[in-house]
């Protein structure tokens, strides 16, 4: 599981941390006077706060379907969602095909709903035009 979610995270903190300069935000704040833990607790984490969201939320949907991860925890008793799809195609092509359009309508709605949440938690940029 480690090996699936770390290209996903590292990928999302990457791109976190080259929207800012979080290096000379570093520096200011040690010039300021903090220590360095409470710099990195006080000025990075809460700007890399939605990538850190976005990785764990990668994580999680990689994992939601995964049997290994499911059979480790659960027990042998449970059946993931791909399971259950797929024995659900062998018997009723149309019911399966229903509940992969709800899978994939609740998904849509749950990002949807992410990137709103983004959207409004961002610092929103004004662009001011010129009259010429």
């Amino acid at each position: 599981m480690t090996l699936l979610s770390l290209p996903l995270t590292y990928q999302t903190l990457d791109n976190a941390f080259i929207a800012m300069d979080y290096r000379s935000m570093f520096e200011q704040t040690l010039i300021l006077g903090d220590s360095p833990i409470r710099a990195f607790l006080k000025v990075i984490l809460p700007n890399i706060k939605s990538g850190i969201f976005v990785a764990s939320l990668l994580t999680f949907t990689t994992a939601f379907g995964e049997y290994v991860v499911t059979n480790i925890l659960l027990g042998g008793d449970f059946e993931t969602l791909k399971i259950y799809m797929y024995r659900l195609m062998q018997s009723n092509g149309q019911a399966s095909s229903v509940l992969t359009t709800i899978y994939f309508g609740i998904l849509a709605v749950i990002s949807l709903i992410l990137i709103l949440v983004i959207r409004k938690r961002s610092p929103k940029s004004k662009i001011t035009a010129k009259d010429d």
